[in-house]
């Protein structure tokens, strides 16, 4: 960039011609199309008049570039305002205080401390319904990533609902105390306007009186904390955008797989339209996150009634479901047994979180019988320090793709297997019954405390 481009942007950036600029300057039109062309560079004393004019040094408008200046000086000058706007709403709260009575005062202090204590009574239940959001959305993740990533989200929203409560707070005492008030000089009362005079709310002080603002003027500090509040409802907005993107991809994959279902009729039209409603609604959301996220404008009207479509067809689709469910049978698995006979011993606990019974009997001996569905295959497991560890294990006849080949086929021929889950009977003497609970209870409490240690880690 060289003083030719500078003096032509100088000139388009005040909407002026060549000409207008030239009268200012004491030159000819032609002197100024010659310094833009590069083919004429003015004298000195005409340097030194451009610079003051436009407020430029002469590095600025001989070496730099004039874009470039011009934005530092911008970011400059309104971090100069930021602070100035901060120190001034703070001088005029202090001055508005000093100038109020004891009755205004405390009225004024009671105001702020219930809006902040609603504040807080909202912050609170708005930070735990995002924080239970983000739990269930995470789920699917390992526990260390779960429990890191949900940290990470719990101080954003924290820091979130912090800055939008102090941005509504600081906003509302603007709104009802400062805005209301303004101060003037004693001597110049008489210069203020007969409406503005009429609104005189405090008594008169030695050097100043106090009036209504009539002008309600802004402080440049308020919309930079809104800016703050808005990038971080941008960062949320962003891990939200992911997990719809990550839902949308999941749609479409249950659309492709839904597709081998194709033979349960009804039932299929059903979740067909079902699935591609949930996806544009699906991809509204995501629209919108995306719009905001980049401040791009969204069609409202549009994106709307697409919406309330979307929601009636899928209305329409999850009705269809309903109809054809009419039409499935429900059976249950065939439920087959498994048992394990034991010796007692003093150390002996259940390592299994599954439905227990105990059974008293008359014997020593503890008999461990788990009751489960054909696809499973108990392993029941007694180590040295008396766990019993009972595993459901797929059986080595039915893997995972059998399996699911085996539903495909049920809803297929309209059919849906139902396996309420298993459950294991413990039969023992009533003191071993005793026994063995006290021991598994004490295993479950040592054992959250040391999954809870892990956990933290």
């Amino acid at each position: 960039m060289n003083f030719k481009d500078n003096i032509k942007k100088i000139r388009k950036d005040n909407n002026l011609s060549q000409e207008e600029l030239a009268d200012k300057l004491g030159v000819s039109r032609q002197s100024i199309s010659k310094w833009e062309q590069g083919d004429a560079f003015p004298e000195m004393d005409k340097l030194i008049t451009i610079c003051k004019m436009f407020n430029y040094n002469m590095d600025d408008l001989m070496n730099q570039d004039i874009s470039i200046v011009n934005e530092t000086k911008q970011k400059n000058s309104n971090l100069n305002k930021f602070v100035d706007d901060v120190l001034s709403y703070f001088t005029k709260t202090i001055d508005m205080f000093s100038s109020m009575k004891f009755k205004q005062k405390i009225k004024c202090l009671f105001e702020q401390i219930f809006i902040a204590f609603i504040l807080l009574i909202i912050s609170l239940v708005v930070v735990s319904l995002l924080d239970s959001l983000t739990t269930s959305i995470l789920q699917f993740l390992p526990n260390k990533i779960e429990y890191t990533i949900s940290n990470i989200m719990y101080n954003i929203y924290i820091t979130l609902v912090v800055c939008a409560s102090a941005f509504i707070l600081l906003h509302i005492f603007k709104t009802r105390y400062l805005d209301y008030y303004k101060f003037v000089e004693k001597e110049d009362i008489e210069n203020v306007e007969e409406t503005e005079k009429e609104k005189i709310i405090l008594d008169n002080k030695k050097e100043k009186i106090v009036i209504r603002d009539p002008q309600h003027s802004g402080y440049k500090f308020m919309s930079g904390l809104l800016k703050v509040i808005i990038f971080i409802i941008k960062i949320v907005a962003v891990f939200v955008f992911l997990g719809f993107c990550f839902s949308f991809i999941s749609l479409v994959i249950t659309f492709v797989l839904s597709f081998m279902f194709a033979k349960t009729g009804l039932m299929f039209i059903g979740a067909i339209i079902t699935i591609l409603s949930s996806l544009v609604i699906n991809f509204l959301f995501i629209k919108i996150l995306f719009n905001f996220i980049f401040n791009r404008k969204s069609k409202i009207k549009t994106m709307f009634i697409t919406f309330i479509v979307s929601l009636l067809t899928l209305g329409v689709g999850i009705g269809l479901c309903m109809i054809a469910a009419k039409d499935f049978e429900v059976y249950e698995g065939k439920l087959l047994t498994k048992e394990k006979t034991i010796t007692m011993n003093n150390n002996l606990y259940i390592n299994d979180w599954n439905i227990i019974q105990y059974k008293e009997t008359d014997t020593n001996d503890v008999k461990i019988v788990v009751h489960y569905y054909e696809s499973y295959d108990p392993y029941i497991d007694i180590n040295e320090e008396g766990d019993i560890n009972i595993v459901m294990n797929y059986a080595s006849k039915m893997n995972s793709l059998d399996i699911m080949k085996k539903q495909i086929e049920d809803l297929n021929n309209k059919k849906i297997n139902i396996n309420n889950g298993h459950y294991t009977e413990i039969f023992a003497s009533k003191e071993n019954i005793k026994k063995i609970q006290d021991n598994t209870n004490k295993y479950k409490y040592s054992g959250y405390d040391d999954y809870d240690d892990d956990y933290d880690e």
